[in-house]
């Protein structure tokens, strides 16, 4: 048995994101990390400010307790991993906006549902299992199980198709009545999955004729597949010396997550990316 309390960030949905252990008992068996697993699991009301939901900080202990002893370590168990992973597939905010459950559209109401899944060797969610829908009778289940069929995950060899089927997810998916009428998409915030390596920075920039410090502010499309595409300068520093054209190459080497741990889509919105580049000018011994 044991407890944690973890901080989380309360969406404008009422969805959990940003989680981290405050504290743990006892210390170093993971009691935090599993805390934060079950977060998708949870929905909370959120703050208002002036009448309008707005996006808040919530302290939630957690307690496990088991009054069997512990599995023997033959036994096999599947690992539960977050839901805000490197998918290659999954569904876009109108995808969300088309499984919006009839009932919910028709009285504008908003939910959650979150399903528990396992990975098959293909990558691939099955066998899913609802450990939430709120609220009830609204329809957010069904359109969970319709929007999970089209989530997939890369496995290109016999290795990670047999680790694939060692892991379960549990898929968060939030319901926003404002996708019913809001032009502006309303979508997660993106975490990165890949970055640029030290290396590939400095490939990128090792032709600017500069000693100063360089700053790109790029601003992409979120594509599918995890890439970013539609790349623009916003600004660059020290213009004129193609700082932003060097760091446009750097574009494909970013990869973001398509699905938040709150449950949302994020293919088809926009990211800031600020590139800071220092060269480096030690003189030669």
């Amino acid at each position: 048995s044991g407890s944690a309390v973890i901080n989380c960030l309360v969406t404008v949905q009422g969805a959990l994101a940003d989680c981290v252990a405050l504290r743990e008992r006892p210390a170093g068996l993971g009691f935090g990390a599993a805390a934060i697993l079950l977060a998708p699991q949870m929905l909370m009301k959120p703050a208002t400010l002036n009448g309008r939901p707005v996006p808040s900080l919530a302290s939630i202990p957690i307690h496990f307790k088991t009054a069997r002893p512990a599995q023997s370590s033959e036994t096999s168990a599947r690992r539960i991993v977050p839901p805000n992973i490197l998918w290659t597939e999954a569904p876009t905010y109108s995808d969300m906006v088309n499984a919006y459950p009839p009932k919910a559209r028709a009285e504008k109401i908003g939910g959650r549902a979150t399903l528990n899944c396992d990975m098959t060797a293909e990558g691939r969610l099955a066998h899913c299992e609802v450990l939430a829908s709120d609220p009830k009778r609204y329809g957010f289940d069904i359109a969970a199980r319709t929007l999970v069929r089209q989530f997939k995950f890369p496995v290109a060899t016999p290795e990670e198709a047999k680790t694939a089927k060692t892991v379960s997810i549990q898929m968060p998916f939030t319901f926003d009545p404002t996708m019913l009428t809001d032009a502006r998409p309303v979508v997660g915030r993106p975490s990165w999955a890949v970055l640029p390596t030290a290396d590939a920075m400095r490939d990128a920039f090792a032709n600017l004729k500069t000693a100063s410090l360089v700053r790109v502010m790029l601003v992409c499309t979120i594509a599918p597949a995890s890439n970013l595409n539609a790349c623009l300068v916003e600004k660059e520093e020290p213009a004129g010396i193609g700082a932003g054209g060097a760091a446009l190459g750097l574009t494909p080497k970013f990869r973001v997550t398509t699905w938040t741990i709150e449950g949302l889509p994020t293919v088809g919105s926009t990211i800031r990316i600020p590139i800071r580049y220092e060269p480096d000018v030690t003189p030669p011994k």
